[in-house]
């Protein structure tokens, strides 16, 4: 096995059964967030064991469907959260947004990790690694920002993979909360996937986050039959 970079921080394990990648869950941890190339027992066997070694109380992997799990409970991850999956159909009428959201350019990053932080409980809140990653999880992404007199009031993270759009992120500070920021952010990443001959918005939010829900339906969103679930290991398990 060969490991490369530097923990905390990114690193890269490779080993005969394949290759994978870790790092912290966010800067509040020292949780690691794990992901492998391939669905393959020994590969996540090998990759925890190198987290939990170099310091990483936990090992979380990221949002699973069921076919993807069988290796991840071999070696005994636990189901920690569990989100739904939506779909809002981009071939009917996209209402208009009433707020005004725009394409931000990179430097809004930091500002947008402030929402960020101020919206999700300190293990789901992202740093601006996190948002870099969630931005590259499609070849083709945008950030999407709400201002109001220079204040970002909540952004979002849109994304294309072929013939499907993908909203990788939502947050609306707080305090504008109610005053839907958060429905034209999705509307404009509905615009923006449109645009770009996407058919289809997916997404995903967690079970529980009701109000997240209830926007979603609003605007035409249906929840998939199939969730995905997110899994945990812990360093005292005695599975590696």
């Amino acid at each position: 096995m060969r490991l490369t970079g530097e923990w905390p921080g990114r690193v890269h394990i490779r080993t005969r059964w394949g290759s994978a990648d870790g790092r912290p869950r966010n800067h509040l941890t020292d949780d690691a967030l794990l992901h492998v190339r391939r669905r393959s027992e020994r590969l996540v066997r090998a990759a925890t064991s190198s987290l939990h070694g170099l310091g990483a109380p936990a090992v979380f992997s990221p949002p699973l469907p069921s076919e993807d799990i069988g290796a991840w409970r071999q070696v005994d991850y636990r189901p920690y959260a569990r989100f739904v999956v939506m779909r809002g159909s981009l071939e009917r009428p996209i209402p208009r947004a009433t707020s005004t959201v725009t394409v931000a350019s990179s430097d809004s990053l930091a500002r947008a990790v402030e929402v960020d932080q101020s919206s999700f409980p300190a293990e789901w809140q992202y740093d601006e690694e996190c948002l870099r990653d969630a931005l590259h999880a499609t070849p083709h992404h945008d950030l999407l920002v709400s201002e109001d007199e220079g204040t970002i009031t909540g952004y979002g993270v849109v994304g294309l993979a072929g013939p499907q759009g993908y909203l990788q992120r939502i947050a609306v500070e707080p305090r504008y909360r109610g005053q839907g920021v958060g429905a034209s952010i999705l509307r404009t990443g509905m615009q923006w996937a449109r645009n770009r001959g996407a058919r289809m918005l997916v997404l995903n939010t967690q079970i529980d986050n009701h109000p997240a829900g209830r926007l979603y339906r609003r605007e035409g969103f249906t929840e998939d039959l199939e969730s995905l679930v997110v899994l945990r290991h812990d360093r005292d398990s005695n599975s590696i």
